[in-house]
């Protein structure tokens, strides 16, 4: 009788960790036809297109974007956007780093780009304070490179430029270029979060500024 029992609670254990066997759904494998499929693409959209094609499946073809919170205080895409605008307005305003206002400059072109986002006090509180700190460290940045540069160019914007005999074409934004003697150029892409490695950057997964610097070349 106790054998018979503990084999019944044995059968009981053994039914907890047993699994059904059933037959999952196959792992999707989207094949829009070439009419429907994306014919431009940002240079931005490539990294995704690698990472990720799945999600340009999702947007372009499907339509289907994420919606957004009914609360949501300022994050890092706003403040990512915030200080794109105040190193934009520093450079068109301010005739370079070298100039004795620079750090000036950078300060004010900092506090009208604060005032035009109307960011909530708490936040303001936070942001504003980490940004005073980083102004000192981009002028000396930008001051340790400044006789290399010959002319600054902020946001330029690369057309529709087709690649190769595939019929895409491909568009950029950069985020500043700078000219240097010789003929080169430095592009610049501001980060208010992690950058790519440089691992990254040479194996193309994160093809960004490789991509602009071909769109430059052209």
């Amino acid at each position: 009788v106790l054998r018979r029992r503990g084999d019944e609670f044995l059968s009981w254990a053994r039914a907890l960790d047993a699994a059904e066997r059933r037959d999952f759904a196959p792992r999707p494998q989207p094949k829009p036809p070439l009419t429907v499929r994306p014919q431009h693409f940002s240079v931005t959209e490539i990294e995704t297109l690698r990472r990720d094609p799945y999600a340009i499946y999702a947007r372009r073809i499907l339509g289907l974007m994420p919606l957004d919170p009914v609360i949501r205080d300022p994050g890092a895409a706003e403040r990512g956007t915030l200080f794109h605008a105040i190193l934009h307005l520093f450079t068109a305003r301010v005739a370079g780093p070298l100039v004795p206002e620079a750090l000036d400059g950078l300060i004010a072109a900092g506090r009208a780009c604060f005032t035009e986002a109307a960011l909530p006090p708490d936040v303001e509180a936070v942001w504003w304070p980490r940004f005073e700190k980083l102004a000192a460290g981009i002028i000396e940045w930008e001051r340790g490179r400044a006789f290399a540069v010959t002319m600054r160019h902020a946001e330029e914007r690369a057309e529709k430029t087709g690649v190769g005999q595939s019929g895409v074409t491909l568009s950029g934004y950069a985020d500043r270029v700078d000219l240097l003697a010789g003929g080169m150029a430095d592009i610049l892409d501001y980060k208010t979060g992690s950058s790519p490695s440089k691992a990254q950057a040479h194996t193309l997964l994160s093809p960004q500024l490789a991509l602009e610097g071909a769109l430059l070349r052209r």
